[in-house]
């Protein structure tokens, strides 16, 4: 659980909610946590997390060159 107090809320004159969102937002960005932990963090669902993260261009798709080369391996191979 995250407690805000209401100095720390005082002085970075952001609602908490705003606070929180943004908290969640760098853990899922720095690989901290998943989406949907990301997304509880925040108080939200995953899809409206998601949603969010889509309106500021960040990805809510992660995976290596590797990973993506076999997936456009794949798609080339079905379609073939």
């Amino acid at each position: 659980m995250i407690v805000l107090n209401d100095r720390l809320i005082e002085e970075m004159k952001m609602p908490e909610e705003q606070i929180k969102l943004e908290f969640a937002i760098w853990l899922y960005q720095t690989d901290k946590v998943s989406l949907r932990k990301a997304a509880k963090i925040a108080g939200l669902d995953w899809l409206s997390f998601s949603e969010i993260l889509c309106q500021r261009d960040i990805s809510t798709v992660k995976m290596s060159d590797e990973e993506l080369l076999t997936e456009v391996k794949t798609v080339n191979s079905l379609i073939q």
